[in-house]
């Protein structure tokens, strides 16, 4: 016998309870408290969360249908990393607003036009922080404003089978770059992409069939 279950995207039915809740630290980017979850059965569980604004990650496509990706160099891991252009949420902005000014600060790029893909929530167990990610056709380009700390970045320009190669070859490791760029070729991209290996094409010696369909924004 099948049993079906309702789900729902706040699905708190039979959870645990809010307890006792002390902030253990607060700083400019995260804060962190420790609470006691009181479970039904009236067992509770100690835990440690990492609270951290909202961010905006933006999927942006060039007037070509090229995929804009940054090289950004991450302190923890000491190299740079493949990513898409995102940034925090800051105070009383709508996350749309926040994609629009992140893109123009760190590619140097406008929004022509902008369409919202999904809400993710990065690491659920212990971190508050929502992604909140967004399709973008690019404008005209009016130089970049990076930050200090941003000075290093390196804008480049991949098509969709190229991006696709290195996700499957785990040159790009940042997760929600990965899901941002298969979810455009799932459920939106009209293109179909075929990788075969053995012979030469694009990337390693990959061949890469597209068949163009109908553009995406128009």
């Amino acid at each position: 016998m099948t049993r079906r279950i309702k789900v729902t995207a706040n699905d708190a039915d039979g959870g645990p309870v809010a307890g006792t809740k002390q902030s253990m630290y607060s700083g400019r980017v995260f804060g962190v408290y420790e609470e006691d979850m009181v479970y039904p059965d009236k067992t509770v569980h100690h835990v440690g969360v990492v609270t951290h604004r909202p961010s905006a990650v933006i999927l942006p496509i060039t007037k070509e249908g090229k995929i804009i990706l940054l090289r950004q160099f991450r302190g923890p891991f000491a190299r740079r990393i493949i990513e898409l252009p995102a940034g925090k949420v800051d105070e009383g902005e709508e996350p749309e607003a926040a994609a629009v000014r992140e893109l123009e600060e760190e590619t140097g790029y406008t929004a022509e036009s902008t369409k919202f893909l999904f809400k993710s929530l990065p690491t659920p167990g212990y971190v508050n922080e929502e992604f909140h990610c967004y399709l973008v056709r690019c404008g005209k380009n009016i130089g970049q404003k990076l930050e200090p700390s941003e000075r290093s970045i390196i804008v480049m320009e991949t098509s969709v089978a190229e991006a696709l190669l290195m996700i499957r070859d785990g040159i790009i490791e940042d997760s929600k770059t990965r899901d941002a760029i298969m979810y455009y070729y799932t459920f939106l991209s009209h293109n179909r992409i075929s990788l075969r290996k053995g012979q030469q094409g694009n990337m390693n010696g990959e061949a890469i069939e597209i068949s163009h369909g109908q553009p995406l924004l128009k």
